[in-house]
């Protein structure tokens, strides 16, 4: 059994080339690798490949993530320090509630943008950017093959480790997430969302690197407030309530 695994979800040959399977890593051909092709639902491409893998740690990433050359030294590294920390996921990028504030913590290359940790790492973070997760390779964390799209994977299985007593937790593991620009606010997104507002109601609000998930009132409040065009005042009361988020420090 090696130390690590590495389970991709693909579906642009080109995007996976040119990144993932050009990392050093994956060209020394020192670990298993489950490239999971033909799946519409990521979680269910990691699951599926999970017990097929002999490898203690799994490492379930984008397929547009190059691992730079001394990425694996990083990892092994970051999961020594980790000790007998009670871990869950492990990532590059995540973020957290710290009062009523949204704070980002990230150490990766993002679309060219060097996300620079405002904290030491490792840094406990309430859930993780998909981008790159670390999970043990033990069945006892699976990912929600029921999200109906391709998004909140990763909020939803750090929210499931928070509710067994495991933390999560941004390490240093420097990598490049090379992504094509996107929209969020997709129909795609909002039913992924309105999924995680129904299964985590009861531990509302949650944050992710590109989202505040909060209770269905809520939601309507604002965009009653929107809809009112009385978007200065709500975020002057945002503002004075610490209500605004911390964006990922570029160098």
């Amino acid at each position: 059994m090696t130390t690590l695994g590495f389970i991709v979800a693909t579906n642009n040959e080109e995007l996976l080339q040119k990144n993932f399977l050009s990392s050093k890593v994956i060209r020394d051909a020192k670990y298993p690798v489950a490239l999971q092709r033909g799946y519409r639902n990521i979680g269910r491409a990691y699951n599926d490949a999970m017990p097929k893998m002999d490898a203690e740690t799994l490492v379930c990433l984008h397929q547009d993530v190059f691992l730079p050359d001394g990425w694996e030294q990083q990892a092994l590294a970051a999961l020594a320090n980790m000790g007998t920390t009670n871990w869950g996921v492990l990532g590059v990028a995540g973020a957290k509630l710290v009062g009523r504030q949204a704070v980002n913590v990230g150490h990766a290359l993002d679309r060219g943008v060097e996300l620079v940790p405002p904290e030491k790492l490792p840094a406990r973070i309430d859930t993780l950017d998909e981008l790159l997760l670390i999970i043990r390779n033990d069945r006892k964390l699976l990912f929600d093959d029921q999200i109906p799209t391709a998004h909140f994977y990763g909020a939803d299985i750090c929210l499931q480790a928070s509710r067994k007593g495991l933390g999560c937790f941004v390490i240093s593991a420097y990598c490049h997430h090379n992504a094509l620009d996107y929209n969020r606010d997709t129909p795609e997104f909002r039913r992924a969302a309105k999924y995680m507002q129904k299964k985590w109601r009861r531990h509302l609000p949650f944050v992710t690197t590109c989202a505040y998930v909060e209770s269905k009132s809520m939601e309507n409040l604002r965009r009653g407030v929107i809809r009112l065009g009385l978007q200065p005042l709500a975020h002057a009361v945002a503002g004075r309530l610490g209500l605004s988020r911390t964006p990922l420090r570029a160098k």
